[in-house]
């Protein structure tokens, strides 16, 4: 694990190690089928719109290794949600800019008229 004053400090000085089988606490379910969740995050410096498109190419390449009967799905997927947000931000700021820009022209407008 490390040297301290130049005494190696083992793993089993600082913890107690064994392996262990516990029975599962909760059985995890996907369309009611028994399965198996794996999480993946993001490191805080990085962007989920940046790295998306890498991490779907290699998922997608462990399909071919699973044993037959089993399946890969998707159940959250972030970054359609942040795609699909900073999309609707978009639109809305575009939107503002246009009614802000017709509030200032609608005057000038009304006294050529007048």
């Amino acid at each position: 694990m490390g040297a301290v004053n130049g005494k190696l400090v083992y793993l089993k000085d600082v913890a107690d190690i064994h392996f262990d089988y516990e029975d599962p606490s909760y059985m995890a379910r996907f369309n009611g089928e028994r399965s198996i969740f794996l999480t993946v995050e993001q490191k805080e410096d990085k962007n989920v719109l940046d790295i998306i498109d890498e991490a779907i190419v290699k998922i997608e390449g462990f399909k071919s290794e699973l044993s037959p009967g089993m399946e890969l799905y998707y159940a959250h997927n972030q970054a359609e949600s942040v795609r699909s947000s900073v999309n609707s931000f978009i639109l809305n700021l575009i939107q503002g800019i246009v009614l802000v820009g017709i509030l200032f022209c609608w005057p000038l407008v009304l006294n050529r008229a007048l």
